[in-house]
């Protein structure tokens, strides 16, 4: 209850900006404001020193202070995590081939049961497609619909770029990093370079999808890809292109939503349910969709579920099933006369992308809206309520959404993220229009606010995929300033290759790496040092006290 109630009271504080500055010029706000900080950094440097880090400077920065706590947390919260695997006999990792018992071992109670079935990895459904290396994303689009630039032209041309910037990139294929200062790798080809060269691997991976798509022949000839780092956004023209139209910026009466028991919702699992689910959205002049997403076990993540609402019917969709048969949608998603809206839509328009091939041409962004409108919180969670009276259940904001079947309170969250998004879609346009009248504006110009959404929007569904690749050297010496501890060349260059080991680890199993070890334990083995296998057992016991899981028992030698 506190808690709710000190978040309640941290939402109404001014934001950053204009309000912010405002109450800044006042005295009173401004000392009220030094001793909260002071008595904030405080609390922090207890926390800190509870756990034995060092404590913070005076002169520490809010952002760093933050950095600090929140990291800590995580330590805190791992150990936990730990330590009750320890105390119940659960092994990180234990959904992975090595465990302590037969893999054909019966449960020997009902939670065991039900933890074995938790551990599933709904990855082993495509586990052929899952490349967690470096190599660059290649997007899942096979055909266009709506396309202003036709799907080769536009593969063609982000080809081109990607060319152009790859070859000036630090690092890139037109760098010393990779390559001579003469050579290209065309002649890396020809002279018959490593297959697991990562610029031919990058090369033959985007040139066979050229291919597919009629850009290229498989063998010689075409345009150059070799020099390529990626595709860019198929659907970027489409996009930029964009206008809402008349009917888009024009405000009607609002569309009170149904009840949620009283709305049908369809549990979308089957190619002949997405058939069904799109003769419904097809002549829809606006949608609702939101993403759940699951990153704790797996390298980088995956789409659990996808939520559609029309005014008449929200639908519940399998995407650990239908993961690549959706392409269809893209029928309507990418259509300009159908608004999508969407609260908060940067990662979803990732995850779309990045696991369903779906790209939005047409999007309205609730969040945008709320900021434009300098609403007291942008989140999802108070524009439901402001706007509908609707309390969002946060027992289920870190639901593990690999679960089937979802439970009754999981699909009810589920559909109140794109059950009443239609509705509040109605109220944020009409206050927009308010606003761009109280301005002498109308809708379409492009000062207004209005345009102000609508270009927003645009450019977060502009945003595109793309692979970062793991930098070893810059992730450990982040962990070692985040901790603060003091540790010589030896122990850092153990401390580095922890993490390669465990980058290299977590890849493989398709794991996250904070599963696979924490980044405290690496900071702990790394300051041990064990040169053997038995050292390191030695090593964990001293500074973790709980059971070693079996996974680094089996990978010893490696780590030793």
């Amino acid at each position: 209850a506190r808690l709710v109630r000190a978040t309640r009271l941290s939402n109404g504080l001014p934001a950053p900006g204009d309000d912010l500055e405002f109450c800044a010029t006042f005295p009173g706000f401004r000392g009220a404001q030094a001793a909260m900080r002071a008595r904030l950094l405080g609390l922090v440097s207890q926390v800190l020193a509870h756990r034995g880090a060092v404590a913070l400077r005076s002169d520490v920065g809010d952002d760093e202070a933050y950095e600090r706590l929140v990291d800590m947390s995580d330590r805190m919260l791992e150990q936990a995590d730990l330590a009750h695997d320890g105390a119940t006999g659960i092994n990180n990792a234990t959904q992975h081939t090595v465990v302590d018992e037969p893999a054909d071992s019966a449960p020997k109670s009902a939670t065991a049961a039900a933890q074995a079935k938790q551990l599933l990895r709904p990855q082993l459904k495509w586990q052929g497609e899952i490349d967690n290396s470096d190599a660059p994303f290649v997007p899942k689009l096979r055909a266009k619909p709506n396309a202003i630039v036709p799907l080769d032209q536009s593969m063609t041309s982000s080809l081109a770029l990607s060319a152009r910037l790859a070859s000036a990139a630090p690092g890139g294929p037109g760098s010393a990093a990779e390559r001579r200062p003469s050579e290209d790798l065309g002649a890396l080809l020809a002279r018959g370079g490593d297959a697991d060269h990562p610029a031919l691997r990058r090369a033959a991976a985007l040139r066979a999808h050229a291919s597919d798509l009629g850009l290229v022949g498989s063998s010689a000839g075409g345009p150059n890809l070799a020099s390529a780092y990626s595709f860019g956004h198929p659907y970027d023209a489409e996009v930029a292109a964009f206008a809402p139209s008349e009917r888009q910026l024009a405000v009607k009466a609002e569309q009170l939503y149904r009840p949620l028991h009283e709305t049908p919702c369809d549990w979308v699992d089957t190619p002949e349910g997405v058939e069904e689910m799109l003769a419904h959205l097809i002549g829809q002049p606006e949608i609702a969709l939101d993403v759940e997403h699951h990153s704790m076990h797996s390298y980088r993540g995956f789409s659990c579920l996808l939520q559609i609402s029309t005014r008449q019917r929200d639908f519940l969709v399998d995407t650990l099933e239908l993961r690549g048969a959706l392409g269809a949608l893209n029928e309507v998603l990418t259509d300009p006369s159908v608004t999508k809206v969407l609260h908060g839509a940067d990662s979803d328009i990732i995850w779309l992308q990045r696991d369903l091939g779906l790209y939005l041409v047409g999007l309205f962004d609730t969040g945008q809206a709320a900021r434009v409108l300098g609403l007291p919180s942008a989140g999802l969670a108070y524009v439901l309520r402001h706007f509908c009276g609707v309390h969002a259940d946060k027992k289920l904001q870190l639901a593990d959404w690999r679960q089937r079947p979802l439970t009754d309170d999981m699909a009810a969250y589920a559909r109140a993220d794109t059950h009443y998004l239609l509705y509040v879609h109605d109220r944020l346009k009409a206050e927009l229009a308010k606003a761009d009248q109280t301005q002498g504006l109308k809708a379409s110009d492009t000062d207004s606010a209005t345009c102000s959404v609508w270009a927003r929007s645009a450019a977060v569904s502009r945003q595109c995929y793309r692979i970062e690749p793991y930098d070893p050297d810059a992730a450990s010496l982040q962990a070692l300033r985040k901790a603060s501890t003091p540790m010589t060349p030896r122990n850092m260059r153990a401390h580095r290759a922890l993490f390669v080991w465990r980058d290299a680890l977590a890849r493989e199993l398709d794991e996250s790496p904070s599963c696979v070890l924490p980044s405290h334990v690496l900071l702990a083995l790394a300051d041990k040092a064990p040169a053997t296998a038995q050292a390191l057992h030695m090593a964990w016991g001293q500074a973790m006290r709980t059971p070693m899981p079996a996974l680094v028992r089996a990978r010893a030698t490696e780590l030793a």
